[in-house]
């Protein structure tokens, strides 16, 4: 027989009480409020917002004029034509492999054409791939920074954070965001040339290299390093640009709190990644299916009695000028929908990074670096007064 005192406990768990003290059903909001993963069920609503929307195409855009800049040089022609028959060979290779069945040949084959779009491509034309990667690293660390640090600060203290304010605090932290970024690709690229130099002094010299093969070990597990260095960096960097908008990190401390999360909760950082890549994919065809239903309703509808000039008659200056004009508003979709896609990645990045941190540190979102803190902790600086008018606006 149940007491007097269980039977309103009992009450109280199958309902909420209200503002007037009425009892309501339990929601499926009350249920899940301490569960993370359904929190990712927010990355679309993030990715939509017109600033960050805007800010991630604007980038976008930066990045393609890098590219079809470099495109009319003689040396950038020749750079883009190299990594396109590198790529090429490549995925022939990978896929000849693959249909063998030879897992080792795939994995060589991996490998080779790795080395071959980074190493040698870099020791062939240095010049040229630093005047090209260069910039689009640092387009992609500043755009990334300002739309985690948006997205952070409104999913975790629900404020929003104006665009220039937000671009700010990543143009003064872009060397972090190239530093985390570069950081396991000069690693590994330094002990390979370490292992280089080690192989030429002990390795081919009569009598030396008998002592030198007894180290060889030691070049094994060095390549092991750099390989899980790399690889786990690339799984990774998602949760760098983010680490610095919500830390205000240095690169270093970037880099090794994203490595942290992954190898701490593996299996949350792919359900995370896969739930905001899905919302991002659904809402990017939704978005390209409206913006070619409009541009193509909006050519047919202007153009209906509009009557074009003779196959063989040269356009005017102003029928060229309409017909540029035209072109790029045919393009919208297509730039609105890579914003969509950047913005989506930014705040798939951003939410997996804060919900991995409470996971594994019991940290709470609302815990952001702000004016008056020091960098890379909560702590308070000692002289608050030495901001910058742009971070004390935050």
């Amino acid at each position: 027989m149940d007491s007097p005192q269980a039977t309103p406990h009992r009450a109280q768990s199958r309902s909420k009480p209200t503002a007037r003290g009425a009892l309501r059903p339990v929601l499926l909001s009350d249920l899940t409020r301490d569960l993370l993963w359904p929190r990712m069920f927010r990355v679309a609503s993030h990715a939509m917002r017109p600033q960050r929307w805007v800010l991630a195409a604007i980038a976008v855009v930066l990045a393609a004029l890098v590219i079809e800049g470099s495109r009319q040089t003689v040396s950038g022609g020749q750079w883009h034509a190299w990594v396109a028959t590198s790529a090429s060979r490549g995925f022939d290779e990978i896929g000849l492999a693959w249909g063998r069945g030879d897992l080792t040949g795939v994995a060589v084959a991996i490998g080779r054409a790795f080395r071959t779009l980074t190493v040698d491509l870099l020791i062939a034309r240095p010049t040229t791939t630093i005047a090209i990667v260069m910039p689009l690293i640092i387009i992609w660390s500043v755009s990334s920074i300002a739309l985690a640090r948006m997205t952070a600060v409104e999913f975790g203290q629900g404020a929003l954070v104006p665009w220039t304010q937000a671009l700010g605090f990543a143009v003064r932290r872009w060397v972090s965001g190239v530093g985390a970024v570069l950081l396991a690709p000069l690693t590994g690229l330094f002990i390979c040339l370490g292992l280089a130099a080690a192989g030429w002094v002990l390795l081919q010299w009569p009598v030396v290299e008998a002592f030198g093969s007894l180290l060889y070990p030691l070049a094994v597990l060095a390549s092991l390093a750099a390989v899980l260095l790399v690889a786990a960096s690339l799984l990774a960097h998602h949760l760098f640009c983010p680490a610095i908008a919500c830390e205000s990190a240095d690169a270093l401390d970037a880099f090794q709190r994203g490595l942290a999360y992954l190898v701490g909760s593996p299996g949350r950082s792919l359900l995370y990644a896969a739930l905001g890549a899905l919302q991002t994919v659904i809402a990017a065809a939704v978005v390209w299916f409206i913006g070619v239903w409009t541009t193509r309703a909006a050519f047919a509808a202007s153009y209906h009695w509009v009557q074009h000039a003779d196959p063989g008659q040269e356009p005017g200056w102003s029928e060229r000028f309409a017909a540029a004009v035209v072109s790029l508003c045919s393009d919208l979709p297509s730039i609105a929908v890579a914003g969509l896609v950047f913005s989506g990645y930014a705040a798939t990045s951003t939410i997996a990074y804060l919900l991995l941190r409470e996971h594994n540190d019991g940290q709470d979102a609302a815990d952001l670096w702000m004016p008056g803190l020091i960098d890379g902790t909560l702590a308070e600086t000692a002289d608050p007064q030495g901001l910058d008018d742009d971070e004390a606006d935050f």
